[in-house]
């Protein structure tokens, strides 16, 4: 079985990314008032984005589907991350 990273680095590294684009803002998750809630929250360029980060071997919970449902029916961008790569093809600068 491959050795992933952590999930840790890989949010720092996502959030590191984040922040380091124009008209952006990310923060880490820490604890919420509701289950599910995705780990990285982010406004880019006046949308707001919704990214739950999981190592390759995971899988989002049901509770997490569902929380990215109720961001994606708000006309928000929702999506699971396994890396920086993934986060860069679907937030992009421009």
């Amino acid at each position: 079985m491959a050795k992933h990273k952590p999930e840790s680095k890989i949010q720092k590294e996502i959030l590191d990314y984040l922040n380091g684009l124009p008209f952006t803002v990310a923060w880490k998750v820490m604890q919420a008032n509701e289950r599910g809630v995705p780990d990285v929250l982010c406004c880019h360029n006046g949308r707001f984005v919704g990214i739950e980060v999981k190592r390759p071997d995971e899988e989002e919970s049901t509770i997490q589907e569902e929380q990215g449902l109720r961001i994606t029916l708000a006309n928000g961008i929702y999506f699971v991350a396994t890396s920086v790569e993934d986060v860069k093809e679907r937030v992009k600068c421009g």
